[in-house]
């Protein structure tokens, strides 16, 4: 039995080929661009006077329900609700709801904008409080003062319309760079040591070990055509995507219900043994929480690419991940610990309004190129595991 040695892209060879398309590709940071300057420039629209009225509520409601002797035991509650409620107040900003979420590209500005590329840092460790804080972004000297939210119905009519826009931008910016990907792909990638291998063949062997596209077959073949082109292309792709999006959104909700439970246990318990219990409890729903997400790591891209369904895409890329798990936790990982890092040189380089320029543009190119990255490490998956059907068909 003779088989095809496909090698797998390398997660440091993606992120060279990611940065460098994205520099061939300037015109791809357009649309996170815009978002970010929308950020940076528009009032940010508040809810801190709701929040501060749902404390007074709360509060009402404990005074009601608990004599007075009862009320100061809970005053070292009371006081950290308050703290956490002033502090989302002073952060919270509905138009963050534009940067579209899980699939859209991670915000210098966003203070609660959870991406594919940063969801380790803050879907994972910042729950059990372990994300090392970093500086953020000063506001615009041109900002005006924040527009409060007064009402629970325009609250929940802004929050729809933002996320609803978030989408649509971000299912253009997604469609414009899969475009440009499919009908001008990479030059063939040389992987580490493979080329030096093709050009140098043992004499007693059947086949050469062969050189590695960036682009995978079926991309190739599908050059030129544009399957998502068109208004009714993009409103179908946005449908998918923001329907991948509410899918991610309820299994991350779903996972996160054990470990707010074993916290708010630990916050009220004194015994050593339950504590000692829920951190273990916690400890397996974050692994839950891990694994799932790098399980639906290359949704977007069977999506995009394939012109899969959601749940097509959902089993592709748990297929995918299956097969190449440490590989693909390898590159969320090195993905997160770069966005994160620069998250904290955006920060400190925008303390003027230069600085804050210079971050805006620099932080749409690495995100742009961090998502290329990722298109180049699927379709290095996709094609060895093509390579292997086909192998083991002739068999």
């Amino acid at each position: 039995m003779k088989t095809e040695a496909i090698p797998r892209l390398g997660v440091v060879d993606a992120l060279a080929t990611g940065l460098t398309e994205a520099a061939r590709r300037p015109w791809l940071i357009t649309i996170p661009l815009i978002s970010e300057l929308l950020l940076w420039l528009v009032p940010p629209f508040s809810i801190a006077g709701l929040l501060q009225g749902f404390m007074s509520a709360w509060e009402a409601v404990l005074r009601a329900a608990y004599t007075p002797s009862q009320m100061s035991g809970l005053g070292d509650m009371i006081a950290s609700m308050r703290g956490l409620m002033a502090q989302a107040g002073s952060t919270f900003n509905l138009l963050d709801g534009i940067g579209g979420g899980w699939l859209g590209a991670p915000s210098a500005l966003s203070a609660t904008q959870v991406t594919r590329m940063t969801f380790i840092s803050d879907l994972v460790l910042a729950p059990a409080g372990l994300a090392i804080p970093v500086p953020r972004m000063g506001a615009s000297p041109w900002q005006g003062a924040p527009i409060e939210v007064t009402s629970l119905g325009m609250l929940l009519l802004l929050m729809v319309g933002f996320w609803v826009v978030g989408q649509v931008l971000v299912a253009a910016y997604l469609r414009w760079c899969g475009t440009s990907w499919r009908t001008s792909p990479p030059a063939p990638l040389v992987i580490r040591g493979v080329r030096a291998r093709a050009a140098r063949p043992d004499r007693g062997a059947a086949h050469p070990t062969p050189t590695v596209p960036a682009a995978s077959e079926s991309a190739a073949a599908l050059a030129g055509n544009r399957p998502w082109a068109g208004l009714r292309g993009l409103l179908s792709l946005t449908l998918r995507l923001a329907g991948f999006s509410i899918l991610i959104g309820a299994i991350v909700m779903v996972l996160r219900l054990p470990l707010a439970f074993a916290l708010g246990l630990l916050w009220v318990s004194n015994s050593s043994v339950l504590g000692g219990l829920m951190l273990l409890f916690g400890g397996v729903a974050l692994w839950l929480t891990l694994w799932f997400l790098v399980s639906l790591f290359f949704v977007n891209e069977a999506i995009l690419l394939d012109e899969q369904s959601v749940l097509r895409g959902v089993l592709r890329s748990v297929v995918l991940v299956h097969n190449n798990f440490w590989p693909t936790l390898g590159l969320g990982v090195l993905i997160n610990l770069l966005m994160y890092g620069f998250r904290a040189v955006w920060g400190i380089l925008g303390h003027n309004v230069v600085g804050s320029a210079v971050a805006i543009a620099l932080n749409a190119y690495l995100s742009t190129g961090m998502l290329l990255a990722i298109f180049a490490f699927y379709e290095s998956l996709s094609r060895r595991t093509g390579a292997r059907r086909v192998v083991g068909s002739k068999t």
